[in-house]
């Protein structure tokens, strides 16, 4: 069963079975072969799990400091 690894706008990831229609706000960013390998690349590449919005609210409060 293949797993799609997908996004929000917020640059959240998630797994999602790649047979299935992507929900509204999400896109495709990568296709596993298994549920294992997609766990490794989120795990490789998903460094901050914080939404975008909250990462950079924070971002602009140190550059006001």
């Amino acid at each position: 069963m293949h797993i799609l690894i997908v996004k929000n706008h917020e640059e959240q990831l998630a797994f999602w079975p790649a047979l299935q229609p992507l929900p509204h706000g999400w896109e495709s960013v990568e296709k596993c072969d298994d549920l294992d390998t997609a766990r490794g690349r989120i795990a490789e590449i998903w460094h901050d799990i914080r939404p975008r919005g909250m990462r950079d609210r924070l971002l602009s409060r140190s550059d006001a400091s």
